[in-house]
């Protein structure tokens, strides 16, 4: 049987629309966690820390 001529997958698109639609996805989940964030803690410490790992799972996700 010859080889399959499917392409695999991709994780981000690699058009400009789809770039973009990646871009907000991920600005509008950032807001997400900052807005429950800043709802469920009252500690200034607290919200940074969720910010820095929110701001780590985005870089890692991208890179």
């Amino acid at each position: 049987m010859p080889p399959s001529r499917r392409r695999p997958p991709r994780a981000f698109a690699e058009t400009e629309t789809g770039g973009a639609a990646v871009e907000n996805a991920l600005v509008l989940s950032l807001t997400a966690v900052m807005i429950y964030a800043f709802k469920t803690t009252s500690g200034v410490a607290a919200l940074l820390k969720t910010f820095q790992q929110a701001m780590a799972a985005i870089l890692r996700a991208l890179g």
